[in-house]
């Protein structure tokens, strides 16, 4: 049972709800003040600046701030708490200080104009400011990209921008080469007479930029674009008094908000999001929606609804798809509903009509899902806000700052094949969210198709086990909501998929609890921290542990406790603002209220579930500490008798003891000394929890799929082992694995075929003595390598209970999981009998009984751990690939499987890791795999499907096989078995001679 104190719980909740409501605006919404760096001033104060509207507060409060936040190199951070500047903030803002009437000789402006100069100047800032550079002066007219604006005559040319691109990048194409023609023409605008079709280019972007601009003034409610817009009507002399203007300025002004150094600009605002979350939380707790404050905060919400067509460019909506009935994010930006804030909406009044049934609310919710779900892309995930605008492989993007292109050949290059940065790619946090609020809502039949299809592509997008955060920072975040979305449809929670994701945050827990991330994880997804705890994000992945795991789990008490034990008496939580996305992987913003709605959310969601049903506990401890530890210990009974025996015997009387057991198939040689041979019998049972049925069907799995596993083991399975650098040191120093590689590998798949193989782990079975001898080796090569002067403080001992119980899931759950990419899927019995099989070899390989992970989900959670602490690129790494690779190819014999290798090991490990390992870029042969798997996807049966993707690897499998057992060294055979009731079934000719 839980140990959570249920009254503390109660009392926390109704707090931290407190605290949340006492942000409530007099209209109803939660306040939704975001803070951005202090680049967003500059653009502002630039653009102000030009059409002479700077006031008193610009010029004192806004350039007071913008001091404080000036780091020692002279630099300013791109984003509120980053801790280095980069040279396009430092411009941006620079910028704005010239603009502001800031003295040229000023200490801040001096020490900033030092900093540009030494990183390159202005020429190295990222076009996408130069606007603000040039409307401040500091570029000339001439210097700026040329101004294409021809494209501008082309019929329906923003329809055909909305279907390849982003509605920012139609946005940016439009107002900059605008700008541009300003500048160059000192303000004015192309006269009819002298330059018609100019004019006409012109007039045809400001018609469309006044149709898209929202009433407020704004342009898609971001600052940015809103700065970008007034510069454009001040430079195409658009009357002074015009609507449109008059707007855009007092839009501009409207981003401004006090802070404690004095004032700031915003990059956007958040009062849509804050309130869907403030009445989410509210109605989950059990709230009333007719509380005065709450049912204010409905109507307000309900009024955000949009009632106008989204503009199709930026929508791309489907034929005869309704264009209004989302939300957007900002309150003011009624012209741009987004995919993610309307799911969220739709959260909120889902949970309000748990409470009462409200025709307006049951409305509302109608038209939003009738928007938001054919805004879903073909590959089954929702984009932000324009649908069917690129697709991306799973992982990370935006890794790099994105430089927009500024020649002509370099436009029509983006023009034809624009890269993920310039689409908008659906994203799988956001697409997590989305199921779990649309699956919340209740959809016809028709509806569950569609979150069939996005949990396809959930499952698709997962990366290193966890799921990339496109809109929150980041991996904790990200994989938390599609852990969420997943618990809102019917996928078995203790699918392997799953429980890898939930392992993934697990591992990632703080010691107190708590979980934190940092930004840097954009510019490095192996970035690791430790980053200090946050409520918003513990929050999140209390959420997604609960879902996946139960209340029981340590890792959800943990979690808890903290959230508890750090709550302050008013019902905050005393940790910075959660961290949100604008364009990674250097421009983030803050929204200071997440903190707590995601915190108090968490507890809410806790608390759900001790009403409801309690799972068992996952009480297995897989800590740094305890893993720590265990890297120290190697294996007590096997290290005593191979020290006794170095103590007794010769060097080459141990060499001709090892010698025997390597070469001789008899189960235990008749002239091993008296130690070795009371090891064998003592050692010789299995664990008193074997199961023999167990055992017995995870036989017939492997008699079923033993090709397909084998083919695992040498694709993914080696190349995962040799992904954890400090266990591929080890490896390497063993000596063979690199001479003698082919007959090492040759004598790796052997050790899984004679365990494997029909009774290899009963009575006599092959496969116990097979492990007795490779324990110990496995002590014989500790005790050298530690005589060697090994580095045991920074890598443990060799082969160190750490690393075999990490070779041990590599040879298990990894191989599962190969099978899963080829298309086979075993069922849930066969995937537990096959796991069982290999504790039982863990055992007997001298594993102790707490590094032998209990069951599936308990070895996910190892592997996520072991994954976090060792998977790093490394030269070691790097030769046993290279090798593997090359014994591969020996194995295929002819020209026609060329390549084949490096194609599956990049198939079943990803870019990522398979570049880490120095793994060659794959040739024609991916294309074929390419192509067959889409011809996959014609299937509409799942059994089918599996079946055809099964099939595909068939010949490569069968090839691999026939040439293992073929294998030659050094001009002789290696000896390699199959038993003759596998090669039978397998098809598998025996081997002559």
């Amino acid at each position: 049972m839980s140990d959570i104190d249920r009254a503390a719980l109660d009392r926390a909740i109704e707090r931290g709800l407190a605290a949340v409501w006492a942000h409530q605006l007099p209209g109803g919404a939660i306040d939704g003040t975001n803070r951005g760096g202090p680049l967003y001033a500059g653009i502002a104060l630039a653009a102000r600046a030009q059409i002479g509207a700077l006031d008193a507060q610009d010029r004192g409060a806004v350039v007071d701030w913008i001091r404080t936040t000036q780091l020692p190199d002279g630099s300013y951070p791109a984003s509120p708490r980053s801790t280095w500047g980069t040279l396009d903030s430092t411009a941006a803002t620079y910028a704005g200080l010239k603009a502001a009437g800031v003295d040229d000789d000023d200490p801040a402006r001096s020490r900033a104009w030092a900093y540009i100069q030494r990183h390159g100047g202005l020429a190295k800032v990222n076009p996408m400011y130069f606007p603000t550079l040039a409307v401040s002066g500091l570029l000339s007219p001439e210097e700026l990209p040329s101004p294409y604006l021809f494209v501008q005559l082309v019929p329906f040319l923003q329809t055909v921008m909305g279907r390849h691109f982003n509605q920012w990048i139609g946005m940016s194409a439009d107002l900059n080469p605008l700008i541009t023609r300003g500048l160059l023409d000192a303000g004015h605008r192309a006269s009819w007479l002298v330059h018609p079709l100019r004019r006409l280019e012109e007039e045809r972007i400001l018609d469309f930029i006044r149709d898209v601009q929202n009433p407020s003034g704004s342009l898609s409610g971001v600052l940015i674009y809103t700065a970008q817009l007034v510069s454009s009507f001040a430079l195409m002399e658009v009357p002074e008094e015009d609507p449109h203007f008059v707007a855009a300025r007092e839009a501009l002004v409207s981003f401004r908000v006090p802070n404690e150094h004095g004032m700031e600009y915003m990059p956007c605002t958040a009062e849509i999001w804050n309130t869907a979350e403030a009445i989410r939380a509210t109605m989950r707790a059990g709230g009333d929606p007719n509380e005065p404050k709450v049912a204010a905060a409905i109507e307000w919400l309900l009024a955000r609804q949009t009632t106008v067509d989204a503009p199709e460019s930026w929508q791309n909506p489907r034929p005869l798809a309704p264009r209004q009935g989302g939300w957007p994010f900002e309150a003011t930006n009624v012209q741009n509903p987004d995919c993610d804030t309307t799911a969220a909406a739709l959260h909120a009044l889902a949970f309000v009509l748990r409470r009462e049934e409200l025709p307006r609310v049951r409305e509302a919710m109608r038209r939003g899902i009738d928007w938001l779900l054919p805004m879903q892309n073909d590959d089954g995930g929702w984009p932000s806000m324009t649908r069917g605008v690129g697709s991306k492989p799973p992982g990370p993007f935006h890794k790099q700052p994105f430089w927009p292109p500024t020649t002509l050949p370099e436009m029509l290059k983006v023009a034809i094949h624009p890269p993920l940065e310039l689409q908008d790619p659906a994203t799988a946090a956001m697409t997590g969210r989305i199921i779990r609020a649309i699956a919340d809502c209740g959809v016809d039949e028709a509806g569950q198709r569609q979150l069939r299809e996005a949990t396809a592509f959930l499952e698709a997008q997962q990366y290193m086990d966890g799921w990339w955060g496109r809109w929150e920072v980041n991996w904790i975040a990200g994989t938390a909501y599609g852990l969420m979305g997943v618990a809102g449809v019917d996928v078995d929670p203790r699918a392997s998929w799953v429980q890898r994701a939930a392992a993934f945050i697990a591992a990632r827990q703080n010691a107190d609890g708590g979980f934190g991330e940092g930004t840097e994880t954009y510019r490095d997804d192996h970035a690791k921290g430790p980053w200090p705890s946050r409520a918003d994000l513990t929050g999140k992945a209390l959420q997604g542990l609960v879902d996946a795991r139960g209340v029981e789990d340590p890792a959800v008490q943990r979690a808890a406790r903290y959230l508890l034990d750090t709550q302050r008496e008013d019902g905050t939580w005393e940790m910075e603002d959660g961290e949100y996305v604008i364009l990674p992987p250097d421009l983030f913003y803050t929204n200071p209220l997440s903190n707590l709605v995601d915190a108090v959310e968490g507890l809410v969601y806790l608390r759900e579930r001790l009403d409801g049903e309690q799972d068992a506990p996952l009480t297995t401890d897989w800590s740094d500490d305890k893993l720590d530890r265990m890297r120290q210990l190697g294996d007590e009974r096997a290290d005593a008798v191979v020290k006794a025996l170095f103590e007794a015997h010769s060097t080459e009387e141990v060499s001709r003891v090892f010698h025997a057991l390597v070469k001789n198939d008899e189960p235990v040689p008749d002239d091993l000394p008296p130690a070795v041979r009371a090891f064998f019998d003592e050692t010789e049972g299995l664990p008193s929890w074997a199961n023999d049925a167990l055992i017995e069907r995870g036989e017939e799995a492997f008699g079923e799929h033993g090709m397909s596993m084998i083919c695992g083991l040498f694709c993914s399975a080696l190349p995962h082992a040799y992904c954890a650098a400090k266990g591929a040191t080890v490896l390497l120093e063993t000596g063979r694995m690199v001479s003698d590689f082919t007959r090492r590998i040759v004598e790796t798949a052997q050790f899984v075929m004679d365990v494997m193989a029909p009774g290899g782990l009963r009575g006599e079975g092959r496969g116990l003595r097979t492990t007795q001898k490779v324990r110990l080796i496995h002590a014989a090569v500790r005790h050298m390598l530690l005589q060697r002067g090994w580095d045991r403080e920074a890598l443990g001992v060799p082969l160190n209970q750490e690393d075999l119980a990490g070779t041990l899931l590599t040879f298990s759950i990894v191989i599962l999981d190969a099978l899963d990419v080829m298309g086979i899927a075993l069922r849930p019995e066969e995937r537990r009998a096959y796991l069982h099989c290999w504790r039982c070899v863990g055992h007997t390989l001298g594993l102790r009984d707490d590094m032998i992970p209990k069951d599936l989900e308990d070895a996910y959670a190892l592997y996520a751990a072991i994954r976090r602490r060792q998977f790093r690129p490394s030269p070691q790494g790097r030769e046993l690939t290279g090798a593997l690779l090359d014994a591969m190819a020996g194995y295929l014999p002819g020209t026609m499987f060329d390549g084949a290798s490096a194609v599956y090991v990049r198939r079943f490990l990803g870019d990522d890791l398979a570049d880490g390992l120095g793994v060659p870029p794959t040739n024609w042969t991916k294309l074929v795999f390419d192509a067959e798997t889409f011809v996959a996807r014609l299937f509409d049966h799942e059994t089918e499907r599996s079946a055809f993707l099964a099939s595909l690897t068939g010949k490569f499998e069968r090839r691999l096989m026939e040439g293992l057992s073929a294998a030659y060294r050094g001009g002789k055979q290696v000896d390699f078995r199959i038993p003759a009731t596998l090669s039978a079934r397998w098809g598998i000719a025996p081997r002559s001679g």
